[in-house]
C-alpha cells in the first residue's frame, strides 16, 4: 500500500516523528486504503502542510480517485483544493440563527452546490 501513496517500504519502518508532514499524510491514506474502500473521506488533508506537500497530496487523491474508482469526499477550508481536484462541491453556510420555534419569515438559504465540470 505504500507505494500505491509514493512512499517505498522503508518508511514503515520509521517512527512518526521522523516522517515529515506529508509523508505523515501519504502513510494515513495508505492505511485508510488497505481496506479497499468505494469511499475515501478526507478531512482537510492539506490543513499544515507547505505548498509543495499540499501538492502531492492532492495530486495524490486525484490520482487515486483516477486509479481505483475510489469517491473521495474532501473536506476542506482551502477551495482551490476543491476546485483541482473535485467534480462537484458543496458550500456550506453558517446555521440560521432564528430560533428554532420562530417562526418563519423567509426561507433558510439553500447550500451552494456547483458542477466543476461545467
Amino acid at each position: 500500500m505504500l507505494s500505491a501513496v509514493g512512499l517505498d517500504a522503508d518508511a514503515a519502518q520509521q517512527f512518526p516523528h521522523r516522517l515529515s508532514g506529508g509523508m505523515c499524510q501519504r502513510v494515513l491514506l495508505a492505511a485508510a486504503l488497505a481496506g479497499r474502500p468505494s469511499l475515501l473521506v478526507v478531512d482537510e488533508p492539506t490543513a499544515s502542510l507547505d505548498t509543495l506537500n499540499r501538492r502531492r497530496v492532492l495530486s495524490l487523491l486525484a490520482g487515486l480517485r483516477r486509479d481505483t474508482g475510489v469517491a473521495v469526499l474532501l473536506i476542506t477550508h482551502d477551495q482551490r483544493a476543491v476546485a483541482g481536484i473535485c467534480d462537484r462541491h458543496v458550500v456550506l453556510t453558517p446555521p440560521d440563527p432564528r430560533p428554532a420555534n420562530a417562526e418563519p419569515t423567509t426561507p433558510a438559504p439553500a447550500p451552494q452546490v456547483s458542477d466543476a465540470r461545467r
